[in-house]
């Protein structure tokens, strides 16, 4: 990265921004405080495009509801001449203008609709009320109570007040599960009575809303309006949908202003005197040699030059991955990236997490599912650019997978009794006699082979280790520390091959005259680890003393070759509960007469489809927790601040070269 300014005439500000946007290779970023203390700093604010870009984010969403939805959605990939053209001659403002009527009219009738399908609640219970629904409840003489109570004290209720021997006009309207509603007329003498009757029972007085007419009739006027706003509610749905099938073309708009936005709010980082403009930055350094000559072609007198950063300025980090490495740097972002300084980790994980990943699934079976399926996706789908490197690292990882699964027998589930006959053979047993294996099958995971697949996680951990010391030592040199490389690095490769050649000695008889020379190199070694590893430490006693507690690091190294067991491990789950599935389905077929059939395929479906996506989600987190833990640690620290170029950004499509 080259920390640059592009300076011109004001004039050409615009030119250069647009120009700077198409090519995709500088991140803007504010000017420095020496600079914007002597000139102006521009803080333009476009807020037409934002309400531009507001109206349109409305519009799509509320269309959105009305897209019909195909089960496999294309994503929308233009480029650029044709997306400016879309928004050129597409008549988005009439589109949104359409969109707030509707929405607006929707939202009216709903809660119209709502409004009265609360009345027709409320004046449900009383449809039988002979009372009209505008008659007075109070006259000079006497007043009208409808009364809601509970349904237990009902009757109680009803001889209570038929105790009272007052003058009273009562009707029982209706009745529910637990409440019963009635009328009452009486006298407005005997009102205290009545009043203290209803307290005592807990009698809730209903009002109901004025109208002409009985209940009855007003809940016939509920329903047929309710119908007609339900029809026009329809009607306005159906104009929607209709006025969706211009979605994809609101969205192509919709970026297309939003380039120009973003264009605007970096103009907000420039720095601009009455003739001229200043703009800083970071670009790529391979792309800048033809960013200075093609910049003066297309505005003129603008150029660039190159600066130095600032004291304690970090650069932004660019992975730069060509071809078949340029997949795993979905890997890699998931950690973090590399500081500026560090070296980028992706091209070293990749031969280790592929083969990771195809321990941990081990099924040939589930191998060319997960290649056949992304490729076909691949192959057959529009997807986005930044979304294809992950679909293309499972395809290899399928593929892998499907190689791994030969070597270690593994083809969903099946013993080789179970097995197509073009999928086995006559094999030597363990004891000399002729028993029935896979074809290609190198070690049996479940059988004598159980410890050969855990000493291969093993000698694969002991591998990737040791490589990310060499490359921390080699990456020491780089920066001139030559010392620290060979003390902190290579030391301790030499020391830990001692050990395990050491370890060798004692378990294969044939290297056992050895094992007196491997005591020696390792002693000698530990002792020079001890006299070296404190070097830093003032004192005599400092040196010693952290010399001796760094050999405890051995058991930091060992501890992390452990950890790859976890490959052996994820590999037999894989193929344990694929059998489990195969062995349900067969019970099933067996336990139920006629349909069982039916059930024990339902039960391979569902039952592989589930082990397949939860193996595979398995099997990249753990290949990619071995990277990030037992792997980078060695030699990367990370925290790297990604390089975020000036670009023409899109929210709703995919902007194709």
């Amino acid at each position: 990265m080259q920390k640059i300014q592009v300076i011109g005439l004001r004039e050409q500000l615009e030119k250069a921004m647009t120009f700077l946007q198409e090519r995709n290779v500088m991140e803007v970023k504010e000017l420095s405080a020496d600079i914007t203390s002597r000139i102006n700093s521009a803080t333009k604010h476009d807020h037409d495009l934002e309400l531009k870009l507001a109206n349109l984010d409305f519009a799509i969403k509320l269309l959105s509801n009305y897209e019909k939805n195909s089960i496999l959605p294309s994503p929308i990939i233009l480029n650029a001449t044709n997306m400016e053209s879309i928004a050129k001659t597409f008549n988005y403002e009439e589109a949104i203008k359409q969109a707030q009527r509707l929405e607006e009219e929707m939202v009216g009738t709903k809660n119209r609709l709502t409004e009265i399908q609360q009345d027709e609640k409320a004046l449900e219970p009383w449809k039988n009320l002979s009372v009209h629904l505008d008659t007075p409840h109070v006259t000079r003489t006497s007043k009208l109570t409808l009364g809601v109570i509970g349904k237990l004290d009902y009757e109680k209720f009803q001889k209570s007040l038929s105790d009272l021997g007052l003058n009273i006009d009562f009707h029982t309207v209706s009745e529910d599960q637990s409440k019963a509603y009635f009328s009452l007329i009486y006298l407005l003498a005997d009102a205290d009575q009545i009043s203290g009757l209803m307290s005592e029972y807990r009698v809730q007085e209903a009002e109901l809303k004025t109208a002409e007419g009985s209940v009855k009739q007003h809940l016939h006027a509920i329903k047929k309006e309710s119908t007609e706003l339900t029809h026009q509610l329809n009607k306005t749905e159906k104009e929607l949908a209709e006025l969706a099938k211009n979605l994809d073309s609101l969205k192509v708009v919709h970026d297309y202003y939003l380039w120009q936005f973003v264009r605007e709010e970096r103009k907000n980082l420039t720095g601009e005197t009455e003739y001229t403009f200043v703009l800083t930055g970071w670009a790529k350094k391979g792309a800048l040699k033809a960013l200075k000559g093609d910049i003066k072609e297309r505005a003129e007198g603008v150029a660039i030059v190159e600066v130095a950063p600032e004291e304690g300025e970090e650069a932004p980090v660019a992975l730069r991955n060509k071809g078949f490495m340029k997949m795993f740097e979905s890997v890699t972002r998931i950690y973090g990236l590399p500081l500026p300084t560090e070296i980028d980790p992706t091209p070293l994980l990749a031969a280790f997490f592929i083969i990771f990943f195809g321990l941990c699934l081990s099924d040939s079976g589930y191998g060319f599912i997960l290649f056949s399926l992304t490729f076909i996706a691949l192959k057959f789908l529009k997807i986005p650019e930044e979304s294809k490197g992950l679909i293309r690292l499972l395809m290899w990882g399928g593929l892998v997978t499907f190689v791994a699964g030969i070597i270690f027998g593994g083809w969903f589930g099946l013993t080789p009794e179970q097995a197509p006959s073009f999928l086995t053979k006559m094999v030597p047993g363990a004891n000399g006699e002729e028993v029935l294996g896979f074809k290609g099958q190198l070690i049996n995971p479940v059988g004598s082979g159980a410890i050969i697949f855990l000493g291969l996680a093993f000698a694969l951990g002991i591998i990737q280790v040791l490589v990310g010391l060499m490359i921390d030592g080699y990456w020491k040199i780089k920066d001139g520390a030559i010392m620290d490389a060979m003390l902190d690095s290579f030391l301790w490769i030499i020391f830990l091959v001692s050990l395990l050649s050491l370890g060798a000695t004692g378990m294969i008889e044939s290297l056992t005259p050895y094992a007196r020379l491997s005591k020696n190199i390792a002693l000698g070694l530990t002792i020079a680890l001890v006299l070296t590893q404190g070097r830093k430490s003032k004192s005599i006693v400092g040196k010693l003393g952290l010399g001796v507690l760094s050999l405890y690091n051995v058991v930091g190294y060992f501890s992390d070759v452990l950890s790859y067991s976890r490959l052996m491990a994820l590999g037999l789950g894989t193929g344990i509960i694929a059998f489990a599935m195969n062995t349900i389905a067969g019970i099933m077929v067996d336990l139920v007469p006629y349909v069982g059939f039916i059930i024990g395929i339902i039960v391979i479906i569902l039952g592989h489809s589930l082990n397949i996506a939860l193996s595979t989600l398995g099997a990249f987190i753990h290949s990619s927790r071995l990277q990030f833990v037992e792997f980078f640690g060695k030699f990367m620290e990370g925290g790297g601040k990604d390089f975020e170029p000036f670009t023409r950004e899109c929210k709703y499509t995919h902007l194709k070269d």
